[in-house]
């Protein structure tokens, strides 16, 4: 089902039972809101390693979250000891956040993302 059929379909749904009690209803849009967190999303994700020890500890992660992960650049400054990595990421919000979330536990590593929403096709 895309998603312009579920909106129509929720808002059809509340509508019809706005005389129902206010649980139901908000079980129907608590629905929807899982709906959304389900969608694949499509974004990059930025990783900055301070102190090179944690780089194996990353690539468990990442090695973990291949599924989500369709691109990835990596550039160690030498001079420094820190380390950048870039992804290019394709899955659920649950299963990027969850990577995000795991990256940024790690001492000394700081991830960000910046996901959009995956546009439907009009074929």
């Amino acid at each position: 089902m895309n998603i312009r059929r579920a909106r129509f379909q929720l808002n059809r749904a509340v509508g019809f039972f706005a005389h129902c009690s206010i649980s139901f209803c908000s079980s129907i849009e608590g629905q929807f809101l899982l709906l959304e967190e389900y969608m694949e999303r499509l974004g990059v994700v930025g990783i900055v390693i301070d102190d090179r020890t944690m780089a194996a500890d990353v690539q468990k992660i990442l090695s973990e979250f291949a599924g989500v992960i369709v691109a990835r650049t990596g550039v160690p400054d030498h001079a420094t000891g820190q380390s950048v990595i870039s992804l290019i990421v394709k899955g659920t919000l649950e299963k990027i956040s969850a990577l995000c979330g795991k990256l940024g536990k790690l001492p000394n590593v700081s991830a960000k993302s910046a996901l959009a929403s995956i546009k439907e096709s009009s074929l």
